[in-house]
């Protein structure tokens, strides 16, 4: 059920990533706006990523101790693809010409489009699913929602988030 966004969305970024580093022009109020669109297109479209990435792991790694292993080797993949995706930005910052741009957008595209090998497996997360066990009416499962403590600390938290 995620593969699909995770596909779309992954394939978004890369082409989103890669175009903040073409900018049509070099008049400051072109370039503001080309990063603030561009900039504004990936964090959306990393947001869906992630989630789509947190919602199936614990789909793919039903146990706790499972779960742990991945948590580890997740933020030591993460910490290196920081370090790696920080090299061209800082190329960037020591000589910034349309050669260097060129190159760093181009750098991202691929990783972005590389990292859909990981797209089968996100494939693997299928949720069980019981015909008989959906409710027969929306209210009282309603009613239900509303008794966990956790809906309402939600509910709280979106309250005083929007006041």
């Amino acid at each position: 059920r995620r593969a699909p966004w995770y596909l779309t969305h992954c394939i978004g970024c890369a082409i989103c990533t890669s175009l903040l580093y073409f900018p049509p022009s070099w008049d400051p109020v072109v370039l503001c706006i080309w990063y603030l669109v561009w900039g504004c297109c990936c964090a959306w479209l990393l947001a869906v990523q992630f989630t789509c990435f947190e919602s199936a792991r614990a789909e793919i790694y039903p146990t706790k101790e499972e779960r742990s292993e991945t948590e580890s080797l997740c933020k030591v993949t993460s910490g290196i693809g920081n370090a790696l995706g920080l090299l061209p930005q800082l190329v960037v910052a020591a000589n910034m010409t349309r050669l260097s741009l060129s190159l760093a957008g181009a750098s991202f595209l691929l990783v972005g489009l590389i990292s859909l090998a990981s797209v089968p497996v996100l494939r693997q997360a299928r949720q069980a699913f019981n015909q008989d066990a959906l409710p027969t009416c929306f209210f009282w499962e309603y009613l239900e929602v509303i008794r966990q403590p956790a809906f309402a600390l939600l509910c709280m938290y979106r309250f005083f988030d929007g006041a």
